[in-house]
């Protein structure tokens, strides 16, 4: 089998062809050059040339290697990614501790051609279909938008405090005709009888600049969720809909968590059912029970931590999708935490929630409570419990039963479909 490595840099591809594994990586890596092709068809022609069987890359994010794989795939070639830790690792494994582009691309073939690594379960990242691909694309770019549009509206917040401090509280989405009418782009008379008898100084040629900015932001932001609509809304989808429309979930966190986890077999056993184990625990010795499958799925949404364990040393960091985990966080904060909203919420999933926040805050009965009594008063709530924790735990517990809903939805789903 002829296998391709291909490490994608920003403007061109390094490329190592191999038919079989080196005898020596460490003499292959010294002995042979690189082929570098730049970003053009000159290079789609030189990889026609080459005619691998299989090509072999490191996802560098949607951006560079999206045209490679699509080109490659018009040609009839099969294209396969692999992990960045996996690539990592098993590149240091080979002999060649030094990383660079070159490098990478042996590794790359290597483990194509390494039966023991190709032929596991998980050795090679699965493709997202084109519908995925355009609903992520669509999705990382509101969250473009939203990262730039925030410095936008705060330093217009501090120019309104000079210029026209009775509006300097108008907020980035509630207030659309304000900020076209700011920008000059449309008009008020109410807006104008303001600018006539404010305190402030008057407006400046900068703040007028600002605010277009802002307004085409928003515009921009409008057009963009119009066009994610109908793909999320797409028939394959209807069973992640249902769970997503039961959590109270909006289009942006329902389209960015199904970017994320579609299919949901892919974190299911060979059996299609979730994943469990059980054997003796390496500390204990006692029976363990694993729920793999749960752990996967925590993972992928950066809800699960990644473990760091060295002799004494524990340590773990947050891991997974910090999209996700950031935008789970702020549909807690937002429908969950809000005191106002407890006892009068219609939706009897988010009721429930509600209910299990509160008594996580009030009778969390584990180290946790002991620790955070030791804390200062600004950090506690009534009961003990910091919420940060409180936060977290629930975001972990709102996790798992986002998983087991969403099997069940798509196993009724196929049911019927069978049917």
């Amino acid at each position: 089998m002829k296998v391709l490595g291909i490490d994608i840099c920003s403007s061109s591809i390094v490329c190592c062809v191999l038919n079989e594994l080196p005898e020596d990586v460490q003499t292959y890596y010294l002995e042979n050059e690189p082929i570098i092709l730049e970003s053009g068809w000159d290079a789609i022609k030189a990889i026609a040339e080459i005619d691998p069987d299989v090509a072999v890359y490191e996802p560098t994010g949607e951006c560079y290697s999206r045209q490679w794989v699509e080109r490659l795939g018009e040609l009839g070639i099969e294209t396969k990614g692999v992990d960045h830790k996996r690539l990592r690792s098993y590149r240091i494994g080979l002999g060649l501790p030094d990383k660079d582009d070159f490098a990478d691309a042996i590794a790359m073939a290597c483990y194509a051609l390494d039966p023991l690594k190709s032929k596991a379960r998980f050795a090679f990242l699965k493709h997202r279909s084109p519908e995925i691909r355009e609903i992520r694309a669509l999705v990382l770019r509101l969250q473009h938008l939203d990262r730039i549009k925030n410095p936008i509206g705060n330093r217009l917040k501090q120019d309104l405090a000079i210029a026209m401090p009775e509006h300097q509280n108008k907020t980035i989405d509630d207030a659309p005709l304000f900020w076209g009418w700011l920008a000059g782009l449309r008009k008020s008379a109410r807006y104008d009888r303001d600018l006539d008898n404010t305190v402030g100084l008057g407006l400046l040629p900068e703040t007028r600049i600002e605010a277009g900015l802002l307004t085409q932001i928003l515009k921009e932001e409008q057009r963009i969720t119009a066009k994610l609509g109908p793909l999320v809304n797409q028939p394959q989808f209807s069973a992640y809909n249902r769970v997503f429309s039961r959590y109270g979930f909006g289009l942006k966190i329902g389209a960015l968590l199904l970017s994320q986890i579609y299919p949901i077999q892919d974190f299911l056993g060979p059996d299609g059912k979730p994943e469990i184990i059980r054997r003796k625990g390496k500390n204990s010795g006692k029976q363990t029970t694993r729920y793999l499958s749960e752990r996967r799925f925590l993972k992928c949404l950066g809800l699960a931590p990644v473990r760091e364990y060295s002799g004494k040393s524990k340590k773990s960091k947050k891991g997974g999708s910090e999209l996700c985990r950031k935008a789970l966080w702020q549909w807690c904060h937002t429908r969950v935490e809000p005191r106002t909203r407890w006892g009068k919420e219609k939706n009897m999933i988010i009721r429930q929630w509600q209910i299990l926040y509160g008594q996580a805050l009030e009778n969390f009965s584990t180290k946790a409570e002991l620790i955070a009594a030791q804390e200062t008063e600004k950090k506690l709530r009534p009961g003990g419990i910091k919420v940060k924790m409180a936060r977290a735990w629930l975001r972990r517990r709102v996790g798992l039963a986002l998983f087991h809903d969403l099997v069940d939805s798509v196993s009724q789903e196929s049911t019927k479909g069978m049917e």
